[in-house]
């Protein structure tokens, strides 16, 4: 069996530096993957998203994590910049091109979250450069209302990033993609928060899944 490179997606750390149960679901199915010999290496990718401390980089926890139930030091990587999905993504691939490059990307972020993380990662590694991507979504324990809630929202960040910046950007163009993440994402462009799209973005996300889940950065 052809073992892949794991890109484990970061999650919002709580206030006192420890993680969420989304986030230590990720982690454990990474670490299965590692355990059953699907993968060789593992990238934790996030910095601190808009609900994190600065201090706190949410790869680095998660890394920690990793390394408490027993994934060896040296095949642990790190991406420590990003704010969002798309992000996660280009960062990723910006920083560790060299063990990315022709290997099979196992992308690990939680089953409600997993066809955006697809879509954003197919357009960042896409297969006419030789990239492999699957996505894996780990188990949430969540109830039905809030899994139709987190659908509605899913498929609405879709639909906009479809509309807005997919379709402007050729899939791995990295150029594009760099100079649109730091001048027209909102999240990197802080400028950006108050103008249209991202403010039609921000009052919709959070009509969508209330002032708690609502992330102008995703």
């Amino acid at each position: 069996m052809e073992k892949g490179v794991a890109i484990c997606l970061g999650s919002a750390v709580n206030p006192d530096g420890s993680l969420p149960i989304k986030a230590q679901e990720r982690i454990k199915t990474t670490v299965k993957l590692f355990e059953d010999n699907r993968i060789k290496k593992i990238i934790f990718t996030g910095g601190s998203s808009f609900r994190s401390s600065l201090k706190h980089k949410e790869a680095l926890i998660m890394g920690e994590k990793a390394l408490e139930l027993g994934i060896p030091k040296e095949v642990l990587y790190y991406e420590l910049n990003s704010k969002c999905t798309f992000g996660n993504a280009i960062l990723t691939r910006f920083q560790h091109e060299d063990i990315l490059s022709h290997e099979k990307i196992v992308v690990v972020t939680s089953i409600s979250h997993k066809k955006r993380a697809k879509l954003f990662f197919s357009h960042v590694f896409p297969k006419n450069q030789g990239y492999k991507i699957t996505c894996i979504g780990a188990k949430e324990n969540i109830s039905e209302d809030e899994q139709r809630r987190k659908k509605k929202y899913e498929d609405f960040c879709i639909n906009f990033f479809k509309i807005h910046v997919l379709s402007r950007i050729a899939p791995g163009n990295m150029e594009s993609l760099i100079r649109w993440l730091w001048y027209e994402n909102q999240s990197y462009a802080k400028h950006l928060i108050d103008e249209s799209p991202w403010r039609c973005y921000t009052e919709k996300a959070k009509e969508l899944l209330g002032e708690k889940y609502a992330n102008p950065y995703a």
